[in-house]
C-alpha cells in the first residue's frame, strides 16, 4: 500500500469512528429500554445481567471492554459502590417490590467502547416509567438531580449539543 492510500484508509476510519461511538451508545440506550421492559419484582441481578449482555451480544457488540464484564448490576444499597471490573460479581439478589437497580453497560465493537450508566426504580414490582412518579422521595430527587447535572454539564461543556444530547436521552 502507498503512503496515498494509507492516508486516505486513515481519514476514512477517522471519518468513520464518530458514527462507531453513536452506534455504541444508541446500543446502550436501546438495552436499558429492553431491560426496562423486562425487569421486574423477584427477578435476580445475575439475570439481569445475563439478559444486559446477551442483549448487547445480539444486537451489534462484539465483546465488552472493561474487564470483560458486559454488565455491571447493583440493587439496594449496593448501588453507592464502585467496584472493580477486576473483582465484580454480580450479586445474587433477588429484586424487591420497591427496590433502586443501577446498571453500567460496556460494550464494544470494532475496538470501539460504549459507556453507559442508568438508575431504575421499581415501585409495585415494576419499572417507575417516568422519575416525577417515583414515590421514595429520596430515589425520586436523586434522580432529579442527577438529570440536571447532566442538563448543566452538557450545557457548558457544548452548548449546541447539550440541547441535541437532552432530546435523545
Amino acid at each position: 500500500m502507498n503512503t496515498k492510500q494509507h492516508l486516505s484508509n486513515g481519514y476514512r476510519a477517522v471519518k468513520e469512528t464518530p458514527g462507531l461511538y453513536s452506534a455504541m451508545q444508541d446500543l446502550n440506550r436501546a438495552a436499558i429500554k429492553h431491560i426496562a421492559c423486562t425487569m421486574k419484582a423477584g427477578m435476580n441481578l445475575r439475570d439481569i445481567k445475563a439478559l444486559c449482555e446477551d442483549y448487547l451480544l445480539k444486537n451489534g457488540a462484539d465483546s465488552f471492554w472493561y474487564w470483560d464484564v458486559g454488565a455491571f448490576v447493583f440493587a439496594g444499597d449496593e448501588t453507592a459502590l464502585s467496584v472493580s471490573g477486576r473483582d465484580y460479581t454480580a450479586a445474587n439478589r433477588t429484586i424487591q417490590e420497591n427496590d433502586i437497580i443501577t446498571i453500567d453497560l460496556s460494550p464494544q465493537k470494532d475496538h470501539i467502547w460504549g459507556d453507559y450508566a442508568r438508575t431504575l426504580v421499581i415501585e409495585n414490582g415494576k419499572v417507575c416509567g417516568k422519575i416525577d412518579g417515583i414515590k421514595n422521595e429520596e430515589w425520586r430527587s436523586g434522580l432529579q438531580m442527577e438529570v440536571y447535572l447532566h442538563k448543566t454539564l452538557m450545557d457548558v461543556a457544548a452548548p449546541a449539543r447539550g440541547r441535541l444530547a437532552r432530546q435523545r436521552c
